[in-house]
């Protein structure tokens, strides 16, 4: 079974293996006559690196446990590739040409080189046109699903530009989509063609071009289920959809069943047919070729040579060809400098219980991310984050890295325009439907600056990037724009969505982040309890105040008061947690000074008649009455708009009530507040009486020897300070939360 990181990012395509042909592109056979996956992964490893290093080869041949030590071996063939450009464009070139030259192409039962099968000129397809029913619009927008809104112009602007000071994504990214959002011109497609290598593809861009009018060559499984859905899509869009079919019809008449029916073909069994077809299509249109199909481990890898050998096609027998890739997170890539320090910095600051948690599992977990940088042939540093998922296997990685070798190759060598991004781990419906991956996305957030993305939160982010890529002439996939390294490409405008600036190794964080998803649900289940408690309590409290208007206070309320306030303690330790946002000295001071309070009147009879201690009660118990019940809804997920009003609002009248009704009963207890605090019996005391009576001991035996006198000239003159203090921060809040939504976001 794979662990909660199996497949954290690998959201490209989901296809039943047990419908899939075992034909077309497949693994060669050993001498026994079998296809052994991983040793052909070694192979193609170790060959690809030989012209830059034989020791690294020979290691890598030699390992006995690769399926479980794949992954340092992956590392270090990026370290090796990164001493200088002349080693990872010729590990690159070396790896292509391995790839195409073991690999081969069965049909029919017979096998044959897969380089030889790809020269086939069959035709087997006839096109397919259908366009989208909606006009186009006036003026094209970039528009980004991001929870309940579609951001664009300057609302998306501000959450950009928070993703970057949080570190989710990286500076050159958030000034890629904020570019883009801004260039109306980039975003009319409807003179642009894309090919969608995996048209149907979960994180493909298909969605969010065909909404911007654009051409979307489509090449996906000939399933009816599959194409009725995209051809259901193009027609809720003014864009247009181009694909291969076995038949012709007419396209503008014909039922969207007879078309699904036609429509299609194997990437893995029809490849040259495939690439004939695209050839032939549109012949005098600049195309972006996208790969983004994906299938579960080693058909990935048989998939990305079947896509790779179309891309080489199209690379060579066509003009203006630009091409697309989509990076995954969890790789190793070489990362900015600012990015390695935010790293460091973020271990420095780590959070107790980070550390907490990597002692008791051994390292295991919260393992340090910053690595040792990478000291080039020239003198040059370079920096590299290592998330690779163990669990997810050596095929996912060697069926990215073919991508990346012809991202390079096809960059440098032919100077080609090459898009290849590295996208965010993100929740797709395919993912988050085993249990143990929802868990970790659900509790990611935990490991700041981590951040999962919705499918169409990525889709449309993704597209930004990719439109930035094709249009600006300063991006990095441009071949005129000069890199130290040809593995930089995949360093620019990273929308990593945290892994490159976390504190700690994404391999590391994946079971903490479900453990700490329970221990939420446990936390939010036990605020909700504890706020409801507190609420109806103090409710209690302010309805057995009532009739007593004048005298007898205490005795009514004073048993609920003592519980309730006393049960307050608890919020120190809920902010010393983390179950609360609030700071633990403020919290700590406004708790500990109710404390105070309630101890001076348990020990002092002679303020329980006391006028002033009815106005503290009643400020006391109407205040936390509304606050308690307002905290209890929002835990719950609800908002209540009059409650939400009553909690930043009553304080105004009952803050100064409040005060003057604590001073002026403590002030009544000054002249026995000493004689009382040594003659008190504790043997049936509560918490607040114990706490105060114990303290106040402590500060006559070693502060002040009259307890009255610290009060009168230390306690009282600390609210002096203290209140226009609390007051103001009260306003804040106030005015932070009830303004207008607008206004808060202009603010932000």
């Amino acid at each position: 079974t794979q662990s909660t990181w199996g497949v954290v990012s690998r959201t490209f395509l989901s296809v039943d293996r047990a419908n899939m042909s075992s034909g077309g592109v497949v693994f060669p056979k050993d001498q026994e006559g079998n296809r052994k996956t991983s040793e052909i992964g070694k192979m193609l490893l170790a060959e690809s690196t030989r012209v830059a290093s034989q020791d690294f080869a020979k290691r890598v041949l030699d390992e006995k446990k690769w399926r479980f030590k794949y992954n340092k071996y992956f590392v270090e063939h990026v370290e090796i590739s990164a001493q200088s450009p002349e080693n990872a464009l010729k590990i690159a070139r070396a790896g292509l040409a391995k790839v195409h030259e073991v690999f081969e192409f069965e049909m029919q039962g017979k096998c044959v080189p897969f380089k030889n099968a790809m020269e086939s000129d069959n035709s087997l397809f006839v096109t397919g046109v259908i366009k989208g029913d909606k006009p186009k619009p006036a003026k094209f927008e970039l528009e980004v699903q991001y929870g309940e809104k579609k951001l664009k112009g300057s609302e998306l602007e501000v959450q950009v530009e928070k993703w970057v000071r949080n570190g989710t994504i990286e500076l050159s990214c958030g000034n890629a989509i904020i570019q883009v959002s801004q260039q109306s011109n980039w975003l009319d497609l409807s003179n642009r063609y894309f090919v969608l290598l995996g048209a149907a593809a979960a994180m493909g861009p298909l969605d969010v071009l065909l909404s911007l009018g654009a051409n979307v060559i489509a090449i996906d499984i000939n399933r009816p289920a599959v194409w009725n859905r995209l051809i259901t899509r193009v027609k809720n869009s003014c864009g247009t959809l181009i694909f291969p079919a076995t038949k012709e019809l007419n396209w503008a008449a014909a039922s969207v069943d007879d078309i699904s029916n036609i429509a299609g073909c194997d990437l893995l069994t029809q490849t040259p047919e495939i690439k004939n077809w695209l050839l032939k299509c549109k012949p005098d249109q600049p195309l972006v070729v996208g790969a983004y199909a994906y299938l579960d481990s080693d058909l990935f890898v048989r998939l990305s040579v079947a896509m790779d050998g179309i891309i080489d096609h199209l690379t060579r027998f066509r003009k203006n060809v630009a091409l697309a890739y989509l990076c995954t997170p969890t790789d190793c890539h070489l990362i900015p400098a600012a990015a390695y320090d935010a790293q460091v910095n973020a271990f420095r600051r780590e959070s107790l219980w980070m550390s907490l948690l990597r002692v008791l599992s051994r390292g295991s977990w919260c393992a340090k991310n910053a690595r040792k940088p990478i000291q080039t042939k020239s003198g040059e540093q370079f920096h590299m984050v290592d998330a690779i998922i163990p669990d997810q296997g050596p095929n996912y990685l060697l069926a990215k890295r073919i991508q990346h070798w012809r991202a390079m190759v096809a960059r440098d060598d032919q100077k080609l325009i090459v898009s290849s991004n590295v996208a965010p781990s993100t929740a797709t419906i395919s993912v988050t439907k085993n249990r143990s991956f929802a868990w970790a996305y659900a509790g990611m957030h935990n490991f700041k600056p981590m951040e999962v993305f919705k499918q169409e939160t990525s889709n449309s982010v993704m597209t930004a990037l990719l439109l930035n890529d094709i249009n600006n002439p300063t991006s990095a996939a441009q071949p005129t724009v000069p890199l130290s390294n040809p593995l930089q490409l995949f360093s620019h405008t990273s929308f990593h969505g945290g892994p490159w600036r976390t504190a700690h190794r994404f391999s590391t964080i994946g079971a903490p982040s479900a453990l700490l998803h329970f221990v939420s649900l446990f936390v939010n289940f036990y605020l909700s309890l504890y706020n409801g408690v507190q609420s109806l309590g103090w409710l209690a409290v302010l309805v057995n105040l009532a009739p007593n208007a004048e005298s007898g206070v205490w005795t009514q309320a004073g048993p609920l008061v003592t519980i309730f306030q006393s049960l307050m303690a608890l919020e120190i330790a809920h902010s010393f947690f983390g179950f609360v946002s609030a700071p633990v000295f403020s919290t700590a001071i406004q708790v500990l000074s109710r404390l105070f309070v309630l101890g001076v009147v348990l020990t002092n009879p002679v303020t329980h008649t006391e006028p002033a201690l009815h106005v503290m009660l009643f400020a006391w118990a109407l205040t936390e009455t509304v606050r308690y019940s307002f905290f209890t809804l929002r835990q719950l997920g609800l908002d209540n708009s009059v409650l939400k009003w009553l909690r930043y609002s009553l304080f105004i009248v009952l803050y100064p009530l409040g005060v003057y009704g604590e001073l002026a009963t403590t002030y009544r207890a000054l002249p026995t507040m000493h004689e009382t605090l040594n003659s008190f019996d504790l043997t049936n005391a509560g918490f607040a009486t114990s706490f105060y009576v114990h303290t106040h001991r402590l500060v006559e035996r070693y502060i002040m020897a009259d307890v009255s006198k610290w009060t009168l000239y230390v306690i009282f003159p600390s609210y002096a300070f203290g209140l226009p203090f609390l007051y103001l921060h009260l306003l804040s809040q106030r005015s932070k939360n009830l303004a207008p939504k607008a206004k808060r976001q202009a603010k932000h």
